[in-house]
């Protein structure tokens, strides 16, 4: 989704949404690490997250650069 096409309330919408995902992603982390998981399950859920969480970083990024531009240039 190409950030400049999206209204602000749009772009607010997907920081919230993102930001989100990013929250949850934390908390079941934060959960598996106080819980008996297996060592390696727990190294392999945390591989898969770490790739979700590098995927959702550059979306926040860009909505961010885009608010930035247009309301602090």
């Amino acid at each position: 989704m190409n950030p400049s096409k999206l209204s602000d309330a749009e772009l607010w919408e997907a920081m919230a949404a993102n930001s989100d995902a990013i929250t949850q992603i934390a908390r079941y982390q934060a959960a598996i690490a106080k819980g008996s998981v297996n060592p390696e399950v727990r190294a392999n859920l945390l591989s898969s997250d770490m790739v979700m969480l590098a995927n959702l970083q550059p979306e926040h990024d860009a909505y961010l650069a885009e608010l930035k531009r247009r309301y602090c240039s």
